[in-house]
């Protein structure tokens, strides 16, 4: 973990810095002047900053102040390094964000003891929020394909139609579904499956925007979100995919070269629908598609208000 220190009179800041990194996870950094501070507060993650009070081209109780208005650093550890012990200064450096104090003259074996226990402070909290990162992740993910789970996707859905109304922007929504899926499980196996469905994840995913939602809904039913996509540019985009999804050739281990395809139904979101209904339509049309042949693309006519 990385420690700035700043600190003007040289010798004190040495002796800040080596105890410092007589820990082993701690890598420090001194500066001697604010403006030196200031570039250096530029490198990417630093995870503690040990402050001097006063200094020539800055006050300490302002710095602090500045610190946590900066979204870097509005939880990290600041040690503020003083002489000070007036009550009323104290409070004041602690109400502008101090997490500590350091006293001058230093005792080396207590500094070093705080930084240390800092330090632990410091590599616990990185550890939990690595931890809260990856349950959040398993908890919006499917697991086999990578992209959204059924929940997330639907949460997106929800935003995607909030974010429409409020610009007036056009959205679609497309519903696909694998063509026989059930056989090609029963015929290959279902690790097999299991690839059919990455392959094809990962070929809608080559044809999507950064500003499109993909979702796997369950099974072999998947979702996508064009967002600023009026009903044209969605048909055109859906048949692009299922095109793709057609000319896939996907191997097994103990079988020859087969194929799939896949059916699309989409459906253009119109003011007063919310997102359960946008979906609704998709997932009508997708049905459409499958009564009528399978590997076609299906779009809901919002002028006569049926599929076509």
């Amino acid at each position: 973990m990385k420690a700035l220190i700043l600190e003007d009179n040289e010798t004190m800041g040495s002796l800040v810095k080596r105890c410092a990194e007589s820990i082993p996870e701690i890598e420090a950094d001194l500066c001697t002047t604010y403006s030196e501070f200031q570039q250096k507060l530029e490198a990417p993650d630093i995870d503690l900053i040990l402050l001097d009070h006063y200094l020539p081209d800055g006050e300490g109780v302002e710095i602090l102040r500045a610190l946590r208005n900066n979204p870097r650093f509005d939880n990290a550890p600041i040690f503020l390094v003083t002489a000070e012990t007036d009550r009323q200064f104290r409070l004041q450096a602690l109400q502008a964000g101090a997490t500590e104090f350091l006293e001058k003259p230093f005792d080396v074996v207590e500094l070093t003891a705080r930084l240390k226990n800092i330090a632990a402070m410091i590599k616990a909290t990185r550890e939990l929020r690595q931890e809260i990162g990856r349950l959040q992740e398993m908890a919006t993910t499917d697991a086999l394909t990578g992209i959204l789970n059924r929940r997330a996707y639907l949460d997106r859905l929800e935003l995607e139609v909030q974010r429409a109304t409020r610009f007036k922007h056009p959205l679609s929504v497309a519903m696909l579904d694998v063509d026989h899926f059930k056989s090609v499980n029963d015929t290959y196996g279902h690790s097999t499956g299991d690839r059919v469905l990455v392959k094809i994840t990962e070929v809608v995913r080559n044809r999507l925007r950064g500003i499109d939602v993909f979702g796997r809904l369950g099974g072999e039913e998947f979702s996508i979100t064009m967002a600023e996509t009026n009903l044209r540019g969605a048909r055109v985009l859906a048949e692009r995919i299922r095109e793709d999804i057609e000319a896939l050739r996907l191997d097994d281990p103990d079988f020859a070269r087969f194929r799939v395809t896949a059916s699309i139904g989409v459906a253009e979101w119109k003011s007063g629908l919310d997102p359960a209904q946008c979906l609704d339509r998709a997932d009508r049309v997708l049905y459409r598609a499958k009564q009528s042949g399978r590997n076609r693309v299906e779009f809901w006519d919002i002028a006569e208000g049926v599929s076509s």
